[in-house]
């Protein structure tokens, strides 16, 4: 039998906190409200974040079902919870009917 062939495992730190360098910002912008020039600095980290979040972005599609969007991933567990409950109910049925089954054996001698 053939399988799909798994996708490229993911390098360890390819989700990682921006909020770092996201505080670096914050303080690079004050030191600017302080007349303090950071304007090359502030440019740079930004263009860090931003090429971090296209990086995650990309992993994050690559990942299967990752070309989804959340409606479309919504949709998808709808399905397969009212498909797990249609196949349950399928069980339940057979399970009582098994029991009335083996309840008719039992009680004819």
């Amino acid at each position: 039998m053939d399988r799909a062939p798994l996708p490229p495992a993911l390098a360890p730190c390819t989700f990682s906190s921006i909020l770092p360098s996201v505080e670096e910002i914050l303080g690079l912008v004050y030191r600017l409200s302080e007349g303090e020039g950071a304007n090359d600095e502030i440019v740079q980290k930004v263009k860090v974040i931003a090429a971090q979040i296209a990086s995650m972005k990309a992993a994050a599609s690559n990942l299967p079902g990752g070309h989804l969007g959340t409606d479309a991933v919504r949709e998808l567990t709808r399905i397969l919870e009212e498909q797990a409950e249609s196949k349950r109910a399928v069980l339940r049925q057979f399970a009582e009917a098994s029991s009335v089954i083996a309840e008719k054996d039992g009680a004819s001698p």
